[in-house]
């Protein structure tokens, strides 16, 4: 079966899979013939050569899932807390592994950049929580922009969960003069239980129908479809007993997202 990626994070995978296999190469053994005369008449002979390439974006994802497997430091399918109290808790063991391997159902978003018509300046991708699974209000998966070392007022590029942080900060103003509150000031991101956050973002209207949220941005939003996806967990967020939603989100960066036709 063919792999349809709809994103990779090239840096990423660089980075990853050059730990794994620092060469980033494979040496692929074929056999040559070569035929030739001899006194008994014709004659075959085989000789068994070597050649090194350099590894696709495909080997390089397949080498890391597989190794972040065999290592027992991936969650198969979206991580769930255990319970405290009737409420998810994040503790130590749940963050033991930053990674996890899933198949869901997700929109992106593409965030227009002003100055540029046309252009995109970031993208993410939503994930609602399971029909069956209320823990898990949503997924946000960010695809990450490339970040220079250095800071983003001295011409570095800030990195997209910055940039998610100030679309949030920013959006606070158009909701205003609406029916819904606004705290204006972006969430944190020292503690993953800090609280409160912005206001449009844990109401509980926000996971129900965040595309239509987005779209009020004047985000363009594309139509939900099925993928796979590997991701490394940014941030998750836990809301108190006071909070309209009693679920959590995971905020995270996608190492790959492929279609999957898995499921028709």
């Amino acid at each position: 079966m063919l792999t349809e990626y709809l994103f990779r994070d090239v840096r990423r995978l660089n980075e990853y899979a050059s730990q794994i296999n620092p060469a980033l190469t494979v040496t692929e053994k074929t056999k040559e013939w070569t035929v030739g005369l001899s006194l008994a008449g014709p004659k075959a002979e085989g000789k068994q050569t070597e050649k090194v390439r350099p590894m696709t974006d495909h080997e390089k994802a397949i080498l890391t899932l597989e190794f972040l497997r065999s290592n027992s430091a991936i969650h198969e399918g979206r991580p769930v807390p255990p319970l405290k109290n009737g409420l998810p808790c994040l503790d130590n063991s749940f963050a033991q592994k930053a990674f996890v391997y899933e198949r869901c159902r997700a929109f992106r978003v593409s965030v227009p950049q002003k100055a540029v018509e046309g252009a995109v300046a970031f993208a993410f991708w939503v994930s609602q929580g399971f029909e069956h699974d209320k823990a898990c209000d949503m997924i946000c998966l960010l695809e990450d922009v490339a970040a220079e070392d250095k800071p983003v007022w001295s011409g570095g590029t800030p990195s997209a969960y910055t940039l998610l942080q100030a679309l949030l900060h920013y959006a606070g103003p158009r909701e205003e003069k609406s029916a819904i509150a606004v705290d204006s000031n972006p969430w944190p991101r020292d503690s993953s239980s800090s609280f409160p956050l912005p206001s449009y973002l844990t109401a509980s209207w926000f996971s129900e129908q965040p595309e239509m949220i987005v779209e009020e941005w004047g985000c363009i939003v594309s139509q939900p479809r099925n993928i796979e996806v590997v991701y490394r967990i940014r941030e998750t967020r836990i809301f108190p007993h006071e909070a309209p939603r009693k679920g959590y989100e995971i905020f995270g960066y996608p190492l790959w997202i492929a279609a999957d036709y898995s499921s028709g």
